[in-house]
């Protein structure tokens, strides 16, 4: 392929320059996977994707770099000097980072506009699409590209700036406020609210009136729906999403990953609509507190006995997911499709697990397991229970069952309690009232330490 006409310098007025700037748009234009395609200008040098009219002006105004002899982001094959090899496999080229950089950033592109109409007076070349959402994305890149020092890297003017382009590409997060005394959010029903339904605290700060209203407290909602479809936006994750059902070692007698796992398996058997495609997301919520800055006296906290109120918005999005899923691009297969996700674990240490599952883990009745059948013992000097049933989970015939001076003095010969299924649990939680008075309150008459 002819490539004198790059060293050309009267771009302008030659004819073989202008035939040559055609040759190298059409090349890449038709390798492009969206309707940018790379500059490679003295200035752009492959960095950066503009529209096509823009590339062509930027190579006649400010000429093409020279030293650009193989198209290889063009789509021309590259070709392989021996003698350079060994330089190469000791070298970090920059240009693959760029070249990583600029394909996460082509995914995001089209996994976040795959709607877009036909405009009217579409050309014989084809149909013009336009999405206001897409020129929105790429003036947003656009504005990353000035140049923070001359010939340097790019940054945004300000902060609020860049915290303006990260919630626009889909990384920010939501404010909701909150009762003081963590009663409700002001959210959805109760988002018009002033003051909360259930303890008549403000919603406000005392202001005068001319000041702006400042809520008492604030939570900070990082959305779970856009971190989803950025893990399937990026080549390499989108695969690891599905490897486990396209790729991974099927043996049921070794757990190499939780699909092993009976739960997981009980689950795609219920559910085979969910499970017929490999990349709908089964997740594990962990519960456990965190301490920001490593420091207590910051002013951040995270809920403990509150914290359903707090996870509100994650259950109505974890609901919209399982029930309507969300329209994500699989940029491994280069196609859309409908994500849904599921959530089938938690993950947390056991005084957590009461503020997750409502079920008080001390007292008579802690054991979640045993639930009401729970065996306790009350420590009458220490003023604190113990929990001595463990030994009904053995077998029938196990020696520890009838031994009494190493256990609580009596012999135990009880079965383990049944095991409840979710269905149980949901029973329990709608009828709790009626479901206290019945088992748990019953039971705590006929003890004698009462």
């Amino acid at each position: 392929m002819d490539k004198s006409w790059m060293h050309i310098t009267d771009r302008f007025r030659s004819t073989k320059y202008r035939e040559g700037v055609h040759q190298f748009i059409t090349l890449a234009q038709a390798h492009a996977t969206t309707n940018n395609i790379r500059c490679h200008c003295r200035n752009c040098r492959n960095n950066f994707f503009q529209t096509i009219d823009l590339v062509q002006r930027h190579l006649f105004t400010i000429g093409i770099d020279e030293n650009y002899t193989e198209w290889i982001f063009q789509g021309e094959e590259e070709t392989w000097d021996a003698n350079d090899i060994d330089d190469e496999v000791n070298e970090v080229q920059n240009d693959d980072y760029v070249d990583d950089m600029d394909e996460m950033l082509d995914n995001i592109q089209l996994g976040s506009f795959t709607n877009v109409e036909q405009v009217e007076g579409s050309t014989s070349e084809g149909p013009t699409y336009v999405d206001p959402r897409a020129k929105r994305f790429d003036q947003l890149l656009e504005d990353a590209k000035r140049p923070f020092y001359p010939g340097y890297a790019v940054l945004p003017e300000s902060y609020r700036e860049s915290r303006r382009m990260e919630q626009a590409l889909g990384f920010g997060y939501i404010k909701i406020d909150v009762c003081p005394n963590d009663c409700i959010l002001y959210w959805k029903e109760n988002s018009d609210r002033h003051d909360c339904p259930k303890c008549s605290m403000s919603r406000w700060v005392t202001r005068t009136t001319k000041q702006k209203k400042i809520p008492h407290k604030v939570l900070r909602y990082f959305l779970l729906t856009p971190r989803l479809k950025r893990l399937l936006m990026s080549k390499d994750t989108a695969v690891a999403m599905w490897w486990h059902k396209e790729e991974g070692i099927d043996d049921s007698n070794v757990m190499r990953h939780p699909r092993d796992s009976v739960g997981w398996k009980e689950f795609d058997q219920e559910h085979l609509s969910f499970s017929l495609d490999a990349r709908n997301v089964r997740l594990g919520l962990a519960g456990d507190g965190f301490n920001p800055f490593n420091n207590m006296s910051k002013p951040y906290s995270a809920p403990g006995n509150e914290i359903d109120v707090y996870l509100r918005p994650l259950i109505d999005e974890l609901n919209d997911l399982w029930e309507n899923g969300v329209e994500t691009y699989d940029a491994s297969r280069k196609q859309s499709f409908q994500l849904h996700a599921a959530l089938l674990w938690t993950i947390n240490d056991f005084p957590a697990y009461g503020n997750l599952s409502g079920w008080s883990t001390k007292g008579k009745f802690a054991c979640p397991t045993c639930n009401a059948n729970t065996e306790s013992l009350w420590l009458k000097y220490g003023r604190k229970h113990c929990y001595m049933g463990h030994r009904h989970f053995l077998s029938p015939e196990h020696t520890w069952r009838k031994k009494k001076a190493n256990f609580n003095g009596n012999t135990n010969h009880r079965t383990p309690p049944s095991e409840l299924s979710g269905h149980d649990l949901l029973n329990q939680l709608s009828n709790v009232g009626m479901y206290y008075l019945e088992n748990v309150e019953g039971r705590e008459s006929e003890d004698p330490m009462n």
